[in-house]
């Protein structure tokens, strides 16, 4: 069980965010072994005021190895000093259970379609299924739209297949 606690304050920076990974046993969901994760977690000093790391969270096996992952949103972080565009950590599952060993981020301008902006939230939400059929997978990361009524960008869905970071954005109609 993974649980977001978004507005968690981390070393001084207040909702920088963060969550807890309870494992179960038989006898049901213990915290002996949990593990607490932050920002700062997969990069030092990385957590940051409004972060908000655990705003969204979802599981498949998105590296089609039998195991589940966790994806983790963080709508607010900074991309190149762009305010709120957004992020997502993929963490990779393994039969001792998820591991800061193998771990995947996702923005925008790291592989993927589209640009980030400030205000995108990238991370913001998430939706996993079988999209390809007979593959794994693959995370499915919608951006908020619109933002405004000038904004020109068009509803996008961004679908990340993991390992290799690859990407395709759809202008279908989003229910508003």
């Amino acid at each position: 069980l993974a649980v977001g606690i978004p507005d968690e304050d981390v070393a001084g920076h207040a909702n920088a965010g963060a969550i807890d990974i309870f494992y179960g046993t038989e006898d049901g969901l213990t915290a002996d072994d949990d593990q607490y994760l932050t920002q700062d977690s997969f990069t030092p000093g990385a957590a940051a005021a409004f972060d908000s790391f655990g705003e969204a969270l979802g599981t498949g096996d998105f590296d089609d190895d039998g195991y589940s992952d966790l994806v983790i949103g963080v709508p607010g972080d900074a991309i190149n000093d762009l305010d709120n565009a957004g992020l997502a950590y993929v963490l990779y599952g393994s039969e001792d259970g998820l591991t800061l060993a193998a771990y995947q981020t996702l923005y925008q301008d790291n592989g993927l379609e589209g640009l980030s902006s400030a205000g995108d939230d990238f991370g913001s939400a998430f939706a996993a299924g079988d999209f390809e059929a007979a593959a794994a997978a693959p995370p499915v990361v919608p951006r908020r739209w619109p933002r405004k009524a000038t904004d020109p960008e068009p509803p996008c869905v961004t679908a990340a297949a993991a390992p290799a970071i690859s990407a395709k954005s759809t202008a279908a109609e989003m229910p508003s």
